[in-house]
């Protein structure tokens, strides 16, 4: 049973470091600097996983330039936990 855990583990561990470099490579397409594109793409992998655990506050810059605040979640059932209206 171990050695089956172990064997999905590396595999999605091969799959999130397969995203992580698709996601670099479609930053530097779009422009971005190699340093930068890692970067982002790391942070992102990183705010998808917490965001699968729980409610996650977090920024990005959009195209614009301009920064937007931004609370959320991938989990179903907890949304109305942050519900502020």
């Amino acid at each position: 049973m171990t050695q089956r855990r172990n064997a999905i583990l590396r595999e999605d561990s091969i799959l999130l470091k397969r995203w992580t470099l698709d996601l670099a490579n479609a930053l530097i397409d779009e422009g971005c600097r190699r340093n930068k594109a890692f970067t982002l793409a790391h942070k992102a992998r990183m705010v998808l996983g917490l965001l699968g655990l729980g409610v996650v506050t977090f920024e990005y810059e959009k195209k614009d330039g301009t920064i937007r605040h931004a609370r959320g979640t991938l989990c179903k059932g907890i949304c109305r936990e942050f519900d502020t209206s």
